[in-house]
């Protein structure tokens, strides 16, 4: 399969699951009126710096000459990698705000971007699960890549810099909101089928 590349496709963002990142990430307990009006503002706001882009490819297991790094469930016969970003337009924010001292506002900027960084990696994992269904297979939950030395095999295949996106190595990725993940193709058992 050829390498994909997709920009600036549509999300939308969850308001629970911004709550749950700023709960996480910033110890917020208290979600006050004035922290949901800040959440609904800044969603909005940040649409328009939200620029989701992604680079994927299905690769064979046989053609697979790396260690993926994550455990892989029986019986898979394709990997798909990607790399997701929303953009370098979040960074830029991040770094305004963090220069601001807007402590509050930067807290819920980055618990929005983590969110749009997960929907942008839910949409390409759905592109994935049509071709694999396509192809009589489903595929497995999606994980991260974390190890350094996956991401640098998984760089190799894929023109990450089509998507203004570097690996640096130790700091992770620039864009900061960016993601490497992969999923693995499993074929479907047929109805009736013993195997």
């Amino acid at each position: 399969m050829s390498t994909k590349k997709i920009k600036k496709f549509k999300i939308n963002l969850r308001f629970r699951d911004i709550v749950r990142n700023l709960k996480s990430t910033a110890k917020t307990c208290e979600i006050t009126k004035e922290i949901e009006e800040l959440i609904d503002n800044e969603s909005d706001r940040a649409q328009k710096i939200i620029t989701p882009s992604s680079v994927f490819e299905t690769v064979s297991k046989e053609k697979l000459h790396f260690p993926v790094g994550v455990e892989a469930p029986p019986k898979w016969v394709a990997a798909s990698f990607f790399i997701v970003s929303v953009g370098p337009g979040a960074d830029a924010e991040m770094a305004s705000l963090a220069e601001r001292n807007e402590i509050v506002v930067e807290r819920v900027m980055h618990s929005i971007f983590m969110e749009a960084l997960e929907q942008s990696a839910n949409f390409i994992n759905r592109l994935l699960g049509d071709e694999a269904k396509d192809e009589d297979c489903e595929l497995s939950q999606r994980v991260t890549v974390s190890s350094a030395e996956t991401i640098q095999e998984v760089l190799k295949i894929l023109p990450f810099d089509k998507i203004g996106v570097s690996y640096p190595g130790e700091n992770g990725f620039q864009p900061q909101f960016t993601s490497c993940e992969v999923v693995f193709w499993t074929p479907i058992k047929k109805r009736g089928s013993k195997k």
